[in-house]
């Protein structure tokens, strides 16, 4: 009886400790939406240490820490880290260097946001999410021209794409 009861008790203690990167994703989830940012960062940094590949748990990280750093102001976290490392996971998706460049624009670091939108565009130039994007950043920074004419490409785009339903 006590081989069975310490059999069943190490089963639990081991099953408490292996828990998978989705298991941890999916409660990161569920703290994001009650605005539970630490714990969903911890939670995402739990799965990004059990799979480093995994671009759902970066996703995760940044978004938690961007709203962190949003709510709090604090310039001294390691967000550029998983930036980095969710678009060299995914360097061929415009969104990946999307994604970036807001958090980028949000630190003051225009000109960063900048290349990664024009990098975007290249490889995604019917993105219109990223004209919309580099038409804001070109307004704040006094470039009117430029962001007339994304402006104009983020219309059609989304003109066409309303068309096409």
């Amino acid at each position: 009886m006590k081989s069975s009861l310490l059999l069943l008790g190490t089963f639990l203690c081991l099953n408490c400790f292996s828990q998978s990167a989705a298991y941890y994703i999916k409660m990161g989830n569920k703290k994001n939406k009650f605005n539970d940012y630490h714990g969903a960062l911890n939670d995402y940094l739990k799965a990004f240490r059990i799979n480093s590949k995994d671009t759902i748990s970066l996703f995760g990280i940044i978004s938690s820490k961007n709203q962190i750093w949003l709510k709090e102001f604090n310039n001294n976290d390691n967000i550029m880290f998983y930036l980095n490392k969710y678009v060299e996971l995914n360097k061929n998706k415009a969104s990946a260097y999307i994604t970036r460049s807001e958090i980028e624009s949000n630190r003051g670091k225009t000109t960063a946001a900048m290349l990664d939108l024009d990098i975007a565009i290249g490889l995604d130039n019917k993105n219109a999410t990223a004209y919309y994007e580099r038409e804001i950043l070109r307004h704040n920074i006094g470039d009117k021209e430029g962001a007339e004419l994304d402006y104009k490409e983020y219309r059609k785009l989304t003109q066409k794409d309303t068309t096409e339903k």
